[in-house]
Formats: C-alpha cells, sequence, structure tokens
C-alpha cells in the first residue's frame, strides 16, 4: 500500500501534509481506493512490469548479475565453495517452490 501511496503525487502531497488518516479519507471519495487493493496483486504487477513506469524503474535500477558489488567477491566464494561451480537452485514449477 505504501508504495502505491508514494507512487501517485497527489496521494504522496496529502500524505505527507495530513499524515495516514488524511490520505484515507482522500481516498474514500475515489472509486477504487489504494487502501482497497491487495497486496499480493500490486506486487505481482510491479514485478511483472504492466504499469510503464514500474516497467521502467525496473529497467533502470535492476542489479545486474555479471557486475560484482565486491571486486574480491569471486574470491571469497571460491573460499566458502572451493573451486567447484556452485548448483543452480532447482524450482518445482507445479507447486512454485
Amino acid at each position: 500500500i505504501a508504495y502505491l501511496v508514494l507512487k501517485d503525487s497527489e496521494l504522496r502531497r496529502i500524505y505527507d501534509t495530513h499524515g495516514y488518516d488524511g490520505a484515507e479519507r482522500s481516498e474514500s471519495y475515489m472509486e477504487s481506493s489504494v487502501f482497497d487493493q491487495d497486496p499480493y496483486v500490486v506486487y505481482e504487477k510491479f514485478f511483472e512490469g504492466e504499469d510503464a513506469g514500474d516497467r521502467q524503474y525496473l529497467l533502470m535500477n535492476a542489479d545486474d548479475p555479471h557486475v560484482a558489488d565486491d571486486p574480491n567477491e569471486e574470491e571469497k566464494i571460491k573460499l566458502i565453495y572451493g573451486e567447484k561451480p556452485i548448483p543452480p537452485i532447482l524450482v518445482d514449477d507445479d507447486d512454485g517452490v
């Protein structure tokens, strides 16, 4: 819910000025309130990139898996796991685990 409030500049202004209660009162006049949204659906839609703004945010802020933040990261991994490559994590698509 916080993401939806901060994403909307007008609602964010209302929240900054009047707090949570003010934002909730403001949304009570809307046909669809951000406070009635299912957080899981909001989460899924964000990471699916359905909204152009969300998609742009994801593209601009995604970590590049090929760039190490720590220049010694590969050496540390070798100390922990040895010279063997780290096996990939397997995901069972049937139950999402």
